[in-house]
């Protein structure tokens, strides 16, 4: 056969006509078998039969001819392939599987106890509260008293005189100059912005008649840097009485001239010396600590180089922020 509706005219063909022809005009006939041969005849053993005078059927309605059976190989060899195919199939089902796994991976489960990412940076950096700044009632506790500051200074016994919560309202000829001669003076807190202050002056005998006298003063101001700022701008207020004589006046007794030396100030630390009778003199110190300014002065009959010394161990009384 060399396609649908053509024939090849070879010897073949012309069997399976003449077959054909045979077969449609006897329909009901059977070949009676031969013996020892099996009832269902192949192809090539079919005989050859005469073609009648009966016409062949339309092209358009053939007979078809009963399918010939497969021997038991063939059948075989067909389940063997479609199981094959079968398992191929599974094959390529578990390959693109496996594929759609590995493109998208699952996120992994989260533990039951886990916490969030981040939850524990939030909770542990929350900034602390900022420690209250020192109040009014902490200020006597900062000053040393006069036990202390004689065991500290090595100056004797040392006895308090005056104590009080408000500036001096001592005086000076030089306004300009602010507290530069004295701790404690209103001329240089005025206009500050300081809110409490607690003042002392401590002497080993009398006004009068001393030989080592400790002026000692503690400051509060809104903030920390409130309190620096007013140590830097009495810098200022200092260097401009260099090398002068600045006059203090004091209610009820005599004028005291002091003649002021260089200030220097470094890392916070503001510093003068300075002389007011024969022989002796007076260093005069203020710094801060947190809110709180220090300004100290002492003064000896030979002069005093301690009051960096003093200004120190208050501020190490100043409670840590």
């Amino acid at each position: 056969m060399t396609g649908r509706g053509g024939y090849d005219h070879s010897e073949d063909s012309e069997q399976t006509l003449q077959y054909g022809q045979v077969y449609q005009q006897h329909p009901n006939w059977t070949a009676p078998p031969s013996p020892g041969a099996p009832q269902a005849l192949s192809q090539q053993q079919t005989p050859r039969w005469q073609a009648t005078a009966t016409p062949w059927p339309p092209a358009s309605s053939p007979a078809a001819p009963p399918a010939p059976r497969r021997g038991g190989r063939g059948a075989w060899l067909g389940a063997g392939a479609a199981i094959i195919l079968a398992v191929a199939a599974v094959a390529m089902v578990v390959i693109q599987m496996r594929g759609d796994d590995q493109s998208n991976p699952a996120a992994p489960a989260a533990a039951p106890n886990s916490t969030p990412a981040g939850a524990d940076q939030q909770s542990t950096s929350a900034p602390a509260p900022a420690a209250a700044a020192v109040s009014s009632q902490d200020l006597p506790a900062l000053l040393p008293n006069a036990t202390e500051l004689s065991d500290m200074l090595l100056l004797g016994t040392l006895s308090l005189v005056n104590d009080a919560a408000l500036p001096y309202g001592d005086t000076s000829d030089q306004e300009d100059c602010g507290g530069v001669a004295a701790p404690g003076l209103h001329q240089g807190y005025d206009g500050s912005g300081y809110t409490a202050m607690r003042v002392q002056d401590l002497y080993d005998g009398t006004p009068d008649t001393f030989s080592v006298s400790v002026s000692q003063a503690v400051a509060t101001f809104p903030d920390d840097q409130k309190a620096q700022e007013f140590v830097r701008t009495e810098s200022g207020r200092w260097a401009q009485c260099k090398y002068k004589a600045v006059t203090l006046r004091y209610p009820g007794v005599a004028d005291k001239v002091w003649q002021i030396r260089n200030p220097s100030f470094t890392n916070g630390v503001l510093t003068v010396s300075m002389s007011g009778f024969p022989g002796g003199g007076c260093q005069h110190t203020l710094t801060s600590a947190r809110n709180v300014a220090i300004d100290v002065r002492i003064c000896t009959d030979r002069g005093s180089a301690q009051a960096p010394q003093l200004a120190a161990k208050i501020a190490e009384r100043v409670p840590a922020a």
